[in-house]
């Protein structure tokens, strides 16, 4: 027979059963297993022997997991931390240029308006009515970009599916007044893309100062707007059948410039190409998710 104990786990001798001895939900750490012998007469061995053993901790319990788990909440504590300062700073960024675009454009046409009242009130019946006319021009621009920029900010308008809507409705209405076949096809792709406020404004005003453009100086018969989906990006199209763009207009003029950096502020690539004497077509590639 044999009697065992191990030293730090249990003080108590206990036989061997079968000469196997049992010690289960071991801590780690150090261990001396002892035994002692008997021979047929119940003698036992007072001296016995032992083994050293040596319990590992299970890698959840190292210091080294500990300290990794310290990192990994700490770096997503920070990661956090850093994405909320990143959304306020865009946030304050987007107020601050829709404070801008609020006092250039529509402080600089309330200021025009103004003056032409002023001007009219002193002028004769003619003139005073060729005033008011530019008035209520102005007047119903003014509108236009504040429902333009009222549209950008609310949330529910965040898809590429909605611009490409307000778009078709803005422009279908002015092409059949100026008798323009009229062609739009959005990619069944991009049905369930999203976008920011601050793309889906620019997006929407580039591609609705070109059709303006389109409307006042091409003098087509046929126009198409169109969005399309390919290797992860967005691309929109706007095109006619008129008259080109010259390269000192596509340069200079036609709000062609506003566009061009709207797409910089987009990251986008704003391609415009117009044959000699006919035909223009525009072209924003932006990368979207």
């Amino acid at each position: 027979k044999f009697l065992c104990k191990l030293d730090g786990f249990d003080n108590e001798w206990h036989e061997a059963k079968n000469g196997v001895a049992n010690f289960t939900n071991l801590d780690a750490g150090d261990y001396i297993f002892r035994v002692r012998g008997t021979n047929n007469d119940g003698v036992v061995n007072k001296t016995g022997d032992y083994v050293l053993l040596t319990i590992s901790p299970p890698f959840w319990k190292t210091a080294w997991f500990y300290l990794l788990c310290i990192i990994v909440v700490s770096s997503a504590f920070y990661t956090a931390y850093r994405y909320r300062v990143n959304q306020l700073l865009k946030m304050e960024r987007m107020r601050t240029r829709i404070a801008t675009d609020l006092h250039d454009d529509i402080g600089a046409t309330l200021s025009t308006i103004s003056m032409m009242t002023h001007i009219a009130e002193q002028s004769d019946v003619k003139t005073e009515k060729e005033f008011l006319q530019n008035i209520g021009e102005n007047s119903r621009g003014l509108i236009d970009r504040m429902d333009d920029i009222v549209w950008s900010l609310k949330p529910s308008n965040d898809s590429l599916e909605k611009i490409f809507i307000r778009l078709r409705n803005y422009a279908l209405p002015l092409m059949n007044a100026k008798n323009i076949s009229f062609q739009t096809k959005f990619s069944d792709a991009l049905v369930n893309k999203k976008i920011g406020m601050n793309e889906r404004q620019n997006i929407y005003l580039i591609a609705k100062e070109a059709i303006n453009n389109l409307l006042k100086y091409s003098e087509c018969t046929e126009a198409e707007l169109e969005m399309n989906y390919k290797n992860g990006k967005l691309i929109l199209l706007i095109a006619d059948n008129g008259k080109s763009i010259s390269e000192n207009k596509m340069r200079e003029g036609n709000g062609l410039l506003n566009m061009k950096q709207r797409a910089e502020q987009l990251h986008a690539d704003l391609k415009i190409s117009s044959e000699h004497l006919k035909a223009t077509k525009i072209e924003l590639h932006l990368k979207i998710g």
